[in-house]
């Protein structure tokens, strides 16, 4: 078959983005190098390096969009230095998922008509959480 990519099942694709994170950017990179090393990859539509505000220094992390998804893969194949330090890349992903605690703690409350070892003296369970099955008491 011309033209059709077959992905064995249990193989997720990785998902299509056009924005990357950067990690270990030596304090040395300003904003300009920062964007002139990645628009050689493809169009930019933002890169962003956030300051420390007690520093007023960058926090050595950074945030690039592209116009198109293909520059994201083109990033991604290979190793990156900047000032002679290699920096971590990976896709960005949306901030719309749930956070990683939520998805960990969910909110349960305890039946009040059964009376356990850690009621109060007025018989009322108090709020637990369910971790990965198991109730835990909050603290």
């Amino acid at each position: 078959m011309t033209g059709v990519t077959a992905f064995t099942q249990g193989d997720p694709m990785p998902p299509r983005t056009t924005r990357i994170f950067v990690a270990r950017i030596p304090p040395t990179v300003t904003e300009l190098q920062f964007r002139s090393y990645f628009e050689t990859y493809g169009k930019l539509q933002d890169a962003y390096m956030p300051k420390d505000h007690n520093k007023q220094s960058f926090r050595g992390i950074g945030f690039v969009t592209f116009a198109i998804p293909e520059s994201v893969e083109k990033i991604l194949a290979t190793k990156h230095w900047l000032n002679g330090q290699e920096v971590a890349i990976d896709r960005a992903m949306p901030k719309d998922e749930p956070t990683a605690l939520k998805a960990i703690f969910t909110r349960v409350s305890a039946p009040s008509t059964q009376r356990r070892s850690f009621d109060n003296a007025a018989g009322v369970a108090p709020d637990t959480f369910e971790v990965m099955g198991a109730a835990h008491i909050e603290c």
